[in-house]
């Protein structure tokens, strides 16, 4: 599946993010609801102000080189673990163009970022938090509710799964991946 290509489901079963449409179109007679690929986020102007600045303080206000966000939390078994992001982080620093950043999301009281220095946000507000991730170049992370709403704000989303279904479970969006358990080698990914 090419990055630029949109994540659907097999076998005629929609991803879990498509269920409620699914359910609305079997269940409401005489309306058409159309083709709905993906979700869609649409912030207020002053949410997109409030995720500029907020993207602007964490990168120094360099935001117009490519800015590649990442976000190492996820519960139970679909958790990377730390020195799996690590690994993942020297690949990236080491092949970065020059221009590039690297930018950590962090859960709103979390520890320090993964790198010291490291750029990094945290925003208990998620619409804020989904401007943000809208001005992200790409996105990469593990099957998360970060990871699905990089997707629905259109951030290009890399969705890792080492626990959970790809299939079922994958981002929806037009520039979105999903990467299941056998493709998850620290260096592949980066």
């Amino acid at each position: 599946m090419a990055a630029s290509e949109p994540c659907r489901a097999t076998a005629g079963q929609p991803p879990s993010g498509k269920q409620g449409i699914e359910l609305l179109h079997g269940g409401i007679a005489d309306f058409v609801f159309g083709d709905w690929p993906h979700l869609v986020l649409h912030p207020p102007a002053s949410v997109r102000g409030a995720a500029d600045d907020v993207l602007g303080q964490a990168l120094q206000h360099r935001t117009d080189a490519p800015v590649i966000g990442f976000f190492t939390n996820a519960t139970g078994a679909k958790h990377m673990g730390i020195d799996w992001w690590r690994e993942w982080l020297a690949e990236m620093q080491r092949d970065l163009p020059g221009n590039a950043s690297i930018l950590q999301i962090l859960v709103p009281g979390d520890r320090a970022p993964l790198q010291p220095g490291l750029p990094s946000v945290q925003s208990a507000r998620l619409d804020v938090l989904a401007a943000t991730l809208a001005r992200l170049d790409v996105f990469v992370a593990a099957d998360s509710g970060p990871m699905h709403l990089a997707a629905a704000a259109g951030a290009p989303t890399i969705g890792l799964f080492r626990h959970t279904d790809p299939v079922a479970y994958t981002p929806l969006g037009p520039h979105c991946r999903a990467l299941p358990s056998g493709e998850l080698q620290p260096g592949s990914v980066a």
